[in-house]
């Protein structure tokens, strides 16, 4: 058996929550409950989706995977999130991560206040600014090519 390269613990194990196949198929049982219900047809996705109507049904039946891309696509025409896919428990225990996570970072020093002074979280050399680099210039004899 193969060890992990890394032995780190994530501070969120142990918390529920679905994997990213999960979220998938959850994905894909909201969008064939959609179809059922005549929201619109296979055809008629795929089609504002830009894709074919076989690749979009054999997505859905299970015969294809289910890309990132394409998922993208259908939260956006379904104006949906990832956090519409999380049941209300999922969303319970993601909420008591996050007030845990947040009230360490509070009690570490104000992340927020510190992000907001500068509009930016990008770290200053000691005494200064960071310097915006300028394009470099490019000789007649590159632009000819």
């Amino acid at each position: 058996m193969v060890a992990p390269y890394f032995r780190l613990k994530s501070p969120h194990a142990g918390v529920p929550g679905p994997d990213f196949d999960e979220l998938r198929q959850r994905l894909i049982r909201l969008v064939i409950g959609k179809i059922r219900n005549g929201e619109f047809t296979e055809r008629g996705l795929a089609r504002q989706l830009g894709v074919s109507q076989p690749q979009l049904h054999n997505v859905l039946k299970g015969a294809r995977v289910l890309k990132p891309e394409l998922g993208d696509e259908l939260l956006r025409h379904l104006d949906l999130t990832l956090l519409d896919l999380l049941s209300l428990r999922e969303l319970k225990a993601a909420r008591q991560v996050l007030t845990r996570t947040l009230g360490w970072w509070s009690s570490h020093g104000d992340l927020e206040a510190a992000s907001c002074e500068s509009g930016s979280t990008e770290k200053k050399p000691p005494g200064g600014e960071i310097q915006p680099q300028l394009p470099r210039k490019i000789g007649k004899s590159r632009l000819a090519s």
